[in-house]
């Protein structure tokens, strides 16, 4: 005889058992009545821990605050207070609702009273049982009440009466929506866990066969995503200009590890064979012909014929990619065979290894090709952008017959597969939440410096897409709280650990922000009971605004839920809604990139304005006790020894770029001070980090021991900068305790003069 659902209990828990057994009775008839059943379940359950670990029951009234009270104390798991809290709130929803018949809650409830069960067993009791592994509930089986040959009989006689007028329905794709798309383009769609999203998604991943890259194969796949930069035109311009000629040519496309260089040759070998024909293709400039020979031997090897030696003789063309290290090394090296003095003076004479931002330098015979003054997104007037990063993204999400992706998801949902993987693809395809995550992403790279290739770029993308943990070998999700869990916004801020990008992003969580707009929100949270109508009025994207729903009603929600809600619900504001998230940008990084464009653009009046502010910076962090005088050295009793110091600024290190949309630029700000005599002179380069601090140090922060500790390379442009002062002439003691200040200074008989400052 098959045993009742959580028949296992019936010797610890009878009440419980009995109410488990009759929630599956009616679990098919009667859903409201099945999830009254199971809130009588855990009431049992915890009026039993509550007996066994002899809790006072006296000081909490209600369930909601004993499950609150067993989790703060750490008798019950997250996991477990989250199956608690699910069975509770929906039984309260079905006692209080007449019209209640949640089949989809009712499943819910059933696993998490399991999950329950098995912790109670586990911790409660002392039995040995094998326990039973979780089943679906199944429909009772109904009985036919005509036998077969019966049923036969009948169906015939139905079809001799409509014949004639039944017409045959054909279902094709082309009758489901968004399926014509699949058979205009056919794409080689196959299954992953039982879903094609998933499998085009996962291609996406850096650890994945697509992320190598080799200059001889460009497959469909990445032809799709290949998206045209700046460099390619300056590298296809070259080809064209050189194509004519018949004169040896080596072309060294030099720049750092993934920033596109093979990827670039793969697809010129794929799609401008017009253009690289006569060329040698070197991908990997240190990839060795032979195990006994060291990387620059066979670089050495493959540039012979551009050596001394052969460089009048040769008619040789070749495109090698290099690391800058790498090419750095050989020119320096003194070779066995050859030697590449002229190769050598062409890679310095054009200032490749100089601060000096380059793209593009050529001679007769060599060109050089810099990845490196390529960055990844664009300087314009009104801030920073990345139309690179955002057509790969909008390739992505592109709802179009070309689109891989796209094709896979409309496969998916035309054959009812649909996980949190197609609602966070659905979320993706929102151009505003496009846009935020870009702006996102170039905010990561300026403030922390992150260098993004473009594989990692396309493993972000998939880890925003596709959970990391997966259950059962699927993406599906059991309660609202794994759901929320599992949903983009959730992942963009909340993935510590899975790669640097989103480590990084995590740090720029917009609940961070101490800014009005979320103080009225937590405010508003916290004044109403129901917050339904809000997420109506605030939410506009459909997924996301399911994603929060379950979690509405504000005196059914537990701390954790409410903390998990009010997380995801500014992560989704500030995604979804642009008056929000501009009510909470970070000005100072704003401020930053409005002056990283004005020194590269070279527009005086906001160098003058930067170097103003740098000023009081500089002045504030040593302390200044009167205009001009910068302090020397602090001594005891609050007394101070400052010097005069005239910093002259200048701008003779700035290049004034041409365009008014930036794709080559310096990515920091680069401050020039000379001495008095214009003699000596000292450059600080000021990246976000430190600007952060000397922004907060302009406004009355003190720094301290782990500011200087942080911002080494200020503390020594400082202490350069503090001999461009006058203390050979002139010294001002500061006695602050009396408000008292002196002078001590030569005259004119070169003797020494201490007088009381007025």
């Amino acid at each position: 005889m098959e045993k009742a659902f959580l028949s296992f209990l019936s010797s610890s828990l009878p009440y419980a058992a009995l109410c488990a057994k009759k929630m599956e009775e009616i679990f098919f008839s009667d859903q409201s009545g099945a999830v009254a059943k199971a809130r009588l379940y855990i009431e049992d359950i915890v009026k039993r821990v509550w007996e066994i670990e002899e809790l006072d029951s006296h000081s909490y009234s209600n369930l909601n605050e004993k499950i609150n009270f067993l989790y703060d104390q750490k008798y019950i798991t997250s996991k477990i207070y989250q199956s608690f809290d699910i069975i509770r709130r929906a039984g309260n929803k079905a006692s209080h609702d007449a019209t209640y018949s949640d089949m989809n809650k009712a499943y819910l409830v059933h696993r998490e009273m399991y999950n329950i069960a098995v912790w109670y067993f586990e911790i409660y009791t002392h039995e040995e049982l094998v326990l039973p592994i979780y089943e679906v509930p199944k429909p009772p089986e109904v009985k036919p009440t005509l036998t077969e040959e019966e049923l036969e009989a009948k169906l015939a006689k139905m079809i001799e009466a409509h014949s004639g007028r039944i017409q045959p329905v054909i279902n094709t794709q082309e009758d489901t929506p968004g399926f014509k798309a699949i058979e205009s383009k056919q794409h080689q769609l196959e299954l992953l866990n039982d879903s094609y999203l998933e499998r085009e998604i996962a291609r996406l991943h850096i650890s994945s066969a697509e992320a190598v890259e080799n200059a001889q194969s460009f497959s469909d796949f990445k032809n799709y995503l290949h998206v045209t930069r700046p460099i390619q035109s300056t590298i296809e311009s070259i080809l064209q200009q050189r194509k004519e000629e018949t004169s040896s040519n080596l072309i060294l496309l030099c720049g750092s590890v993934g920033d596109g260089k093979s990827h670039l040759l793969a697809y010129l070998n794929r799609e401008r064979k017009d253009l690289i024909e006569g060329y040698t293709i070197y991908n990997d400039a240190t990839e060795s012909f032979s195990p006994n020979k060291t990387a620059l031997e066979t670089l050495e090897e493959i540039l012979k014929n551009f050596s001394d030696q052969h460089f009048d003789e040769t008619t040789e063309k070749v495109i090698i990619a290099i690391n800058l290290g790498v090419l750095h090394n050989f020119i320096n090296h003194e070779h066995s065979t050859y030697t590449y003095n002229k190769l050598k003076k062409f890679v310095e004479e054009s200032g490749l290894f100089t601060p000096k931002i380059l793209t593009h330098a050529a001679d007769n015979t060599f060109d050089i090709v810099s990845f490196a003054d390529y960055q990844v997104y664009e300087l314009t007037a009104s801030g920073a952008e990345s139309n690179y990063l955002s057509s790969i993204l909008k390739k992505i999400c592109d709802k179009s017959d070309e689109n891989p992706f796209y094709a896979a998801y409309l496969r998916d949902i035309g054959e009812n597969r649909q996980t949190i993987i197609h609602e966070n693809y659905q979320f993706l395809s929102d151009e505003f939440v496009q846009e935020q995550i870009i702006n996102l992403v170039v905010q990561a790279i300026i403030q922390y410096k992150i260098n993004l290739s473009s594989r990692h770029y396309l493993n972000f993308i998939a880890d925003l897409i596709l959970p990391n943990e997966v259950e059962d070998g699927t993406y599906r999700t059991h309660n609202e709280y794994d759901k929320l869990t599992k949903t983009l916004p959730n992942m963009l801020f909340q993935s510590k650990g899975r790669s640097q990008l989103l480590d990084v992003i995590g740090q720029l969580n917009p609940i961070h922000s101490r800014t009005s707009a979320i103080d009225e929100l937590l405010v508003t949270l916290n004044t109403l009971s129901n917050w339904e109508e809000l997420l109506n009025q605030k939410v506009h994207v459909d997924c996301a605004k399911e994603w929060l729903m379950p979690f509405a009603n504000e005196a059914e929600l537990i701390k954790e839920s409410f903390d998990l809600f009010v997380e995801n619900l500014i992560a989704i504001l500030y995604l979804t809604d642009a008056h929000f998230a501009k009510n909470i940008r970070n000005t100072v990084y704003d401020e930053y990139v409005e002056y990283l464009y004005a020194f590269n653009k070279k527009e005086m009046s906001e160098v003058r304005t930067f170097y103003k502010e740098l000023k009081f910076a500089i002045f504030s962090w040593k302390g200044s006790p009167m205009n001009d005088y910068i302090n020397l050295e602090c001594l005891e009793g609050e007394k101070t020894i400052a010097q005069k110091l005239r910093l002259n600024p200048a701008a003779d290190q700035l290049e004034a770029l041409p365009g008014l949309k930036l794709q080559s630029f310096k990515p920091s700000i680069t401050v020039k001070y000379y001495n008095n005599s214009k003699s000596k002179w000292e450059l600080l380069d000021i990246d976000f980090v430190l600007y952060q601090l000397l922004k907060k140090v302009t406004n009355g922060y003190r720094p301290n021991k782990r500011d200087e500790e942080d911002a080494t390379t200020f503390v020594e442009f400082l202490g350069k900068i503090m001999l461009f002062g006058e203390k050979q002439n002139e010294l001002l003691f500061n006695f602050q305790d009396e408000s008292m200040k002196y002078r001590l200074k030569y005259d004119e008989f070169d003797g020494y003069v201490f007088e009381k400052v007025e």
